[in-house]
């Protein structure tokens, strides 16, 4: 039970102060700094302890409620780290192999152009795609193994 002072009565016993998360106060107006010579104000432990076991319980609570609704926060973490960078991987091989099929292009329709200079970049483009093969069939069994609800 509280005081109209602040203070707490009971087997607490001292003030209670209120706790401050950034610049936010929760409890109470803003704690006037100490004076000089005079002895620091006592924290309430128990008090204290209540309220942090109160913000842990509601975030238990958000986290169960957040399961019930059917999403997976294990498989969206699984996802991410073990399909997404490999899809990033294959994302920058086709751009490459785009850029590369535009400039092969681009130098095809320059007069002075050496051909050979056009067919290494053809060829690396057929090197690209095979890699991107390659890498596809990586993100397929990547996949069928962290999604075990997948329909194949």
């Amino acid at each position: 039970m509280t005081r109209q002072d602040g203070g707490q009565t009971g087997a607490g016993g001292g003030q209670n102060i209120p706790a401050i998360v950034g610049q936010e106060i929760i409890a109470g107006s803003e704690v006037p700094p100490p004076i000089v010579g005079q002895a620091p104000s006592q924290i309430d432990v128990q008090s204290e302890l209540a309220r942090i076991l109160a913000t842990i319980t509601s975030v238990n609570d958000i986290r169960a409620q957040i399961i019930r609704l059917g999403l997976n926060p294990s498989l969206r973490f699984a996802v991410e780290t073990e399909v997404v960078p490999v899809l990033n991987i294959l994302t920058a091989l086709a751009t490459a192999a785009d850029f590369y099929s535009v400039a092969a292009f681009n130098m095809s329709n320059i007069n002075f152009a050496k051909s050979h200079e056009i067919r290494k970049t053809l060829e690396l483009i057929y090197d690209i795609t095979d890699l991107s093969e390659d890498v596809f069939e990586v993100v397929k069994k990547l996949t069928l193994a962290t999604l075990p609800k997948a329909p194949y």
